[in-house]
């Protein structure tokens, strides 16, 4: 499949998710107060504990962002400030793709350009559009529940898609669209 119809793909898939959960009504994912919620608007959003996720801020006041992970890539309009928090959603090699929680403007930087911060007892609520979609690179992926404790699928074929909360190195943080779970891809 060529890099267009994988792009096609991609935003059909997203746009299908949108439309479908805009419908359904608010309800509890799993008992770590993780809810995914439609309300009257036709925006789906994910309710879920800092924990889980990788909030960044900038350790520079207008720190560029740009729109690949390369300093030959054009910047954005946009500077990251000090002040803002970011969701990381993505990396390639030093660079590190980011979503302002604000303003839900999107860009890459430089991964030494931002530290981790925690937030133990704040939720975010995050748009499922603005989740990065990632692929199973493994022969035979295992899908395991949130507490980690039951396998709750086996042989994950090779190129499926999944939507991604925490996009780790070893293990992903994904969301089952069928059964409004929050689970972890091996």
């Amino acid at each position: 499949m060529n890099e267009k119809k994988k792009i096609r793909y991609l935003l059909c898939r997203v746009l299908f998710l949108v439309l479908t959960l805009s419908c359904q009504s608010k309800e509890d994912i799993n008992s770590d107060n993780i809810t995914i919620s439609s309300p009257h608007s036709k925006t789906t959003l994910l309710n879920i504990p800092a924990k889980l996720l990788s909030i960044r801020k900038s350790l520079y006041n207008n720190n560029p962002l740009r729109k690949g992970p390369g300093y030959h890539y054009p910047l954005t309009n946009d500077l990251l400030t000090k002040n803002e928090e970011y969701l990381f959603l993505d990396y390639y090699k030093n660079w590190i793709k980011v979503l302002n929680l604000k303003s839900k403007i999107k860009g890459w930087v430089k991964k030494n350009h931002m530290i981790k911060i925690k937030r133990p007892n704040q939720m975010y609520s995050i748009k499922l559009s603005d989740l990065p979609i990632i692929i199973n690179t493994k022969k035979n992926g295992i899908i395991r529940s949130f507490d980690r404790k039951k396998i709750l699928q086996r042989n994950i074929e090779k190129g499926k898609y999944f939507i991604s909360l925490n996009n780790s190195q070893k293990e992903k943080l994904i969301w089952l669209e069928k059964s409004n779970k929050i689970a972890w891809l091996y």
